[in-house]
């Protein structure tokens, strides 16, 4: 009996590891596709300038689908800026559900791929940040995109939220 509990237990936490992304870049993909149709989101008009970024803080992000509305750019086009502090100095992942350029601190992505783990999410931007605040600039050829932020190293907690 013991040995059945022993691995009912270790099976139990290999799934909850990979159901909360624990494991490594895909199962953070499956942690974005889970959260970009989530019912938790967070609704932010991005600023039309840098200097005019919209203040956001971590419980905007965590956990959630951000929902960001851009202003038109003149061109046909969309952009915005919005603020995001990173918690911990760290590699973070940005996938968003449209195409998107999306820059931090007026640097492009370490690194972007695409993403086929679901519909919902077409991309993934890796940024090496500095624990702080960062100025996200996001632009689009549509007006409101959809964007989740996980952190890859470091710390990473799932035990305040559900699938």
């Amino acid at each position: 009996m013991k040995k059945f509990t022993t691995l009912t237990v270790a099976i139990t936490l290999s799934l909850i590891t990979v159901a909360c992304g624990e494991s490594g870049v895909d199962g953070l993909e499956a942690e974005a596709c889970a959260h970009m149709t989530d019912d938790l989101t967070t609704a932010i008009t991005a600023g039309g300038s840098e200097a005019e970024a919209t203040d956001t803080n971590p419980s905007d992000w965590l956990h959630k689908r951000v929902d960001l509305t851009l202003a038109d750019d003149g061109n046909g086009g969309f952009w915005g800026f919005v603020t995001y502090e990173a918690t911990e100095e760290t590699e973070y992942m940005f996938f968003t559900g449209s195409q998107v350029t999306l820059q931090i601190d007026g640097l492009n992505p370490e690194e972007t791929n695409e993403v086929s783990a679901c519909t919902e999410v077409t991309s993934s931007l890796a940024f090496d940040l500095t624990r702080g605040d960062h100025v996200v600039f996001v632009s689009a050829p549509v007006q409101t995109i959809s964007v989740v932020a996980e952190e890859v190293r470091g710390h990473h907690s799932h035990s305040d939220h559900e699938h």
